[in-house]
């Protein structure tokens, strides 16, 4: 998987690729002289620089929102948890291409790298997100102080409490439905080995009886 995207990344010598790499004695970018790696990368300076293309990420939160803030089209490879959703999300603003990480090689990251660079929608997408993120109403800091004062004013009503505080260890953990399903699991199972059972008795009478008759 690596070294289909050094492969890929080979196809374009004319851009630079910033690859943020665990092992620095590895030397995997050796012989590919428009890739850099290194353990650290600057994320948040990298994707303010006016040159950035593109980011290639797994689509984690933090990604997703860097990306977004900046107005960075993205190419997604979600491995796990919530990146399939993450990815999904870009997808649907025409932000980002997804590639599936069981569909990597060196032809799809070259036609994911193509499209996302030639096809001006994406960044223009991605600009449009990135100044509505960064014209909302209210900033985050204005939020933690209107909601501080109006705790300080009208102390603790009730009224900015989540119902979530209130869940039973019961509910909170789903336990409820884990029971449901398990047992439902279960029932499906016993059925099936049922059904196994009676049909195998059936093929072991019906073998007898052939050889008896012979």
């Amino acid at each position: 998987m690596k070294q289909a995207f050094l492969d890929a990344f080979a196809e374009f010598p004319e851009i630079n690729f910033l690859w943020k790499y665990e092992k620095d004695e590895d030397k995997i970018a050796d012989g590919y002289p428009n890739v850099f790696t290194g353990k650290w990368l600057p994320q948040n300076d990298i994707l303010d620089h006016p040159k950035l293309l593109a980011f290639i990420s797994h689509g984690g939160m933090n990604s997703v929102m860097e990306g977004s803030t900046k107005g960075i089209p993205m190419i997604c490879i979600p491995v796990m948890g919530d990146q399939i959703r993450n990815s999904l999300l870009l997808v649907t603003k025409e932000t980002a291409i997804k590639v599936e990480k069981t569909e990597i090689t060196k032809e799809n990251i070259v036609a994911a790298i193509k499209e996302i660079i030639s096809n001006k929608k994406y960044g223009k997408n991605a600009k449009l997100i990135s100044k509505m993120v960064n014209a909302k109403p209210f900033t985050s800091a204005e939020r933690v102080v209107k909601y501080a004062e109006f705790a300080a004013q009208f102390g603790d009503t009730g009224t900015i409490q989540t119902q979530g505080r209130y869940q039973s260890f019961w509910v909170l953990y789903s336990l409820d439905v884990l029971i449901f399903l398990f047992t439902v699991i279960t029932i499906v199972f016993v059925l099936l080995g049922w059904c196994i059972k009676k049909l195998l008795n059936l093929l072991k009478r019906k073998v007898s009886l052939e050889k008896k008759n012979k």
